[in-house]
């Protein structure tokens, strides 16, 4: 992870910093129409995998803004100092704990199936959002039209944005530039999700929900090492 803007953070504010993205232990389930072929399964799982990393990283960046805005303001008076730089994170499979990392639990092989998984709250709860703001979009005749493509891929990058607006307008009154959010908010959050795209209109994916997890299904490691 390359990490720019706060040269000075030492490692326990990291690791706090991951702890705030790791909220709680949560599964997401993906229902499917179908499985599709061993590539088509491959490529399913690197997408949302890819994605679910990128997304947490988004998590990281916008709680360590957060942060150093704290510091910044905490012995001023009067005017807010504002946040001006934002981590650079170059590979963000590298950053993801090992109790974090997304995990199968369980599929269902039939037509409906599903797939559940394990991992962080918030990642998994942008990609169900997405996933089923995407699929009601779908039902329209008038969406699947041709000559309703180009406007579809339109409404498909703002739908990526609206679902993590609430960050982008913390990121925004904390004084982040914007080209630094845009340029984060594509590469963390509009072109991993763009590519779940692809997996949902073959029909290996169909809505997705939010279940209960019981704490034997991910042990985790509570001797305090990362």
């Amino acid at each position: 992870m390359k990490y720019r803007g706060a040269p000075d953070v030492a490692p326990l504010l990291i690791a706090l910093e991951l702890e705030e993205v790791m909220a709680s232990d949560t599964k997401l389930r993906i229902n499917t129409k179908k499985l599709g072929d061993i590539r088509d399964i491959i490529l399913y799982l690197q997408v949302l995998e890819k994605a679910y990393n990128h997304l947490y990283a988004f998590e990281f960046i916008v709680n360590d803004v957060k942060r150093r805005h704290k510091e910044l303001n905490q012995s001023s008076w009067g005017t807010r100092k504002p946040v001006r730089t934002i981590a650079s994170i170059r590979k963000p499979e590298e950053m993801v704990l090992p109790d974090d990392r997304i995990q199968i639990t369980s599929i269902v092989i039939k037509s409906p199936g599903f797939w559940e998984f394990l991992g962080s709250v918030n990642p998994l709860e942008v990609v169900r959002k997405y996933l089923c703001d995407r699929h009601e979009r779908k039902k329209d005749e008038a969406y699947r039209n041709q000559l309703e493509k180009e406007r579809g891929e339109l409404e498909n990058e703002k739908l990526r944005t609206q679902i993590v607006q609430e960050k982008v307008n913390i990121l925004k009154d904390l004084g982040v530039p914007e080209e630094k959010i845009r340029k984060a908010l594509f590469e963390h959050v509009i072109k991993p999700l763009g590519e779940l795209d692809t997996i949902q209109n073959k029909g290996l994916v169909a809505d997705a929900e939010i279940i209960g997890v019981n704490p034997s299904d991910h042990p985790r490691d509570e001797s305090g090492e990362f």
